[in-house]
Order: structure tokens, then sequence, then C-alpha cells
């Protein structure tokens, strides 16, 4: 009985290091959360089963997101809060904030990261650009729905 509990208990705790190690290295699901997506990407909808489902790669150490690349990262505003935007511009870029006058060139080790809805638009118009050490996957897939199935 207590040789049949650590058998199981082992493959558990195996299945679980290699799941882990799936999601940190490789990707994984994530749940689309609100509009500033629209129309890429539907996180809108008041049933779970509506939103859209994404495939989120691991980002390497060495991995500089490209423009149009969609990112997901710590707000730099609220670190409770992660978002999902689109790069726009990299490091060394020029950007037009909507909020001031002049062009602004992106610093080095950061990028320029907008919503892709206009009207909800709490992305680097607001918070200025995004250091890359707030940066966690980018969105590559649409899996669920079925319908929506797509790269991205």
């Amino acid at each position: 009985m207590v040789r049949r509990f650590f058998q199981v208990a082992g493959k558990v705790a195996l299945g679980g290091c290699v799941l882990v190690t799936i999601f940190d290295k490789i990707g994984h699901p994530a749940i689309v959360c609100g509009n500033s997506m629209l129309p890429t990407l539907n996180g809108k909808s008041e049933s779970i089963f509506e939103r859209d489902f994404v495939w989120l790669s691991s980002l390497g150490p060495a991995y500089k997101p490209k423009p149009g690349d969609i990112i997901t990262f710590t707000s730099p505003k609220n670190a409770d809060q992660v978002h999902i935007k689109r790069c726009t511009a990299i490091e060394g870029g020029v950007v037009k904030p909507k909020r001031r006058d002049e062009l602004m060139i992106i610093p080095t080790g950061t990028y320029w990261m907008e919503s892709d809805n206009p009207h909800n638009a709490l992305d680097s118009h607001v918070y200025g650009p995004v250091n890359r050490g707030l940066m966690h996957a980018r969105a590559t897939h649409v899996i669920w729905p079925p319908q929506r199935w797509q790269q991205i």
C-alpha cells in the first residue's frame, strides 16, 4: 500500500515538473480580458466561453519584440495587472504620443505598446514605453473558440 502510494506520488510529481517546465519554457494558454485588443482579440464577453483564449509563447531572455507582435506584460502602473498589447515601436524608434506635441525616441530596452481598440487605450500613450523586463510572453494563436482558430 505504501509502495503504491509512493509510485503514484512520484508519477504525479514528475508530471507536475514536466507541466511547469512546459509552461515556463515553451508557453501556455490564457484568457483575454477586456476590449482593448478588439477587433483582433475578443475579451469583452460576459461568458468566459465566448472570450478568446490565446496561446502565449514564453519569451526567452534574448527575445526582442518586433513591431506587430502581441505581447503580455506586467502593467507599469499596477504590478497586479497583466496587459496584452501590440508592439508598435522598438527601442530607438520614434513615436508621437497622443498626449504630447513632440516626437519621442523610444529608449534602449523599452518598447511602445498600443491597444488595437483606439477607444480603450490604456497603453503606452498613458504609461510610456514598456521595459523589456516587464514582458512575459508573445500571443501566437487564438485557440478558442474553435471558429476563431488562427495564427496572430
